[in-house]
């Protein structure tokens, strides 16, 4: 809801002065609440994708009817820290 919304408040006000706040505030009471459980969740996204990053691709080494076919790719266990 926050990123939408201030996108939206964008069309109105395209800085973020006194006006775009106070338009904030009017359509998103609890904005700073929500910004700053975006701020929060975009950090452990930022992490996992990082971590998804350094590891090899799946599919490497594999033959290409596997690569394929969904439905032949084998279960792949994940460590405790890959599934944080």
């Amino acid at each position: 809801d926050y990123v939408v919304l201030h996108e939206q408040v964008h069309l109105l006000h395209h800085n973020h002065s006194k006006q775009f706040w106070k338009a904030m505030d009017s359509v998103l009471p609890d904005w700073l609440v929500r910004k700053q459980e975006l701020e929060r969740d975009w950090v452990g996204l930022r992490v996992s994708l990082w971590r998804l990053r350094r590891r090899p691709p799946l599919a490497k080494g594999l033959p290409p009817r596997v690569r394929c076919r969904g439905d032949e790719l084998p279960q792949v266990k994940l460590s405790e820290a890959d599934r944080q």
